[in-house]
């Protein structure tokens, strides 16, 4: 089994590109755990978070605050990991809907990336099937 190490693996400033609130956690949390400078980690929430989860019965619909309600506890997780709030970056576009938005989410994308000029940048599988990643 290949072990990597964060200390040597990724020495600098990292983006973490979450198409949604969670991706960041479950794409790179055993990572973010692991690295040592978290105030070197920033992550770009691309999506207003307001379609997951989808709702249940025909006719059913989530909470208006519901895309809050996901900031606020993608905030809470990422401060148990380490990572400081002004490093949160929430971009906030339509879920399920960003094919129809890509030249914002490109020069938000590329405004923030040179902003913070980092070292690394963590994106979802690019085979992977969901329309937003």
């Amino acid at each position: 089994m290949l072990e990597i190490n964060p200390l040597t693996s990724f020495p600098g400033s990292i983006v973490i590109i979450a198409p949604h609130m969670d991706d960041e956690t479950l794409a790179c949390g055993g990572l973010i755990s692991r690295l040592p400078h978290k105030d070197q980690v920033h992550i770009i929430y691309a999506t207003d978070g307001m379609k997951s989860p989808a709702p249940v019965m025909p006719g059913d619909s989530n909470l208006p605050e519901l895309g809050e309600i996901r900031i606020n506890e993608s905030t809470a997780a990422m401060q148990v990991l380490g990572i400081p709030a002004g490093n949160l970056h929430f971009l906030r576009l339509p879920e399920a809907r960003l094919a129809r938005n890509l030249s914002i989410l490109r020069d938000s994308l590329r405004q923030l990336i040179s902003q913070i000029r980092p070292d690394f940048i963590f994106i979802p599988f690019r085979f992977d099937r969901h329309p937003d990643h």
